[in-house]
């Protein structure tokens, strides 16, 4: 759903043609903003809300197995579902190929829809 008043700033931070950052109107966006923002915030790294975030960053050295998929999965959705409940997640894919092995990596491919708009599902993949 498009909005005409500003939801949220538009990532990566750049100028906008009008003030000072390019900003969202649209929901769908925000929310993907929002899930990108929690999950790639480490926990304690807000100073007035230190639980707020994932443990995902401390997995990246784990030994890179079905337990450590499954784990990232948990993580994932219940982050989401605590901080985000107006975001549903339908799947989460954790890619465990040689290349993400190889290089300490975590790739997850995230499809959820916004709970208060259309039933539009939408894609987010982080790699941490």
């Amino acid at each position: 759903m498009i909005t005409q008043t500003p939801l949220g700033l538009n990532y990566p931070i750049q100028a906008a043609k009008s003030g000072y950052f390019d900003q969202t109107f649209d929901i769908n966006q925000v929310a993907k903003v929002n899930l990108r923002n929690l999950l790639m915030t480490r926990k304690g790294e807000r100073p007035l809300n230190p639980e707020f975030g994932t443990g995902l960053h401390g997995l990246i050295f784990d030994h890179n197995t079905e337990e450590l998929g499954e784990l990232v999965k948990q993580i994932i959705i219940s982050s989401t579902e605590k901080y985000l409940p107006y975001i549903t997640i339908t799947e989460v894919d954790v890619n465990r190929s040689n290349e993400n092995i190889d290089s300490n990596r975590i790739e997850a491919s995230i499809t959820f829809t916004v709970d208060s708009q259309s039933f539009k599902e939408q894609t987010l993949t982080i790699i941490i």
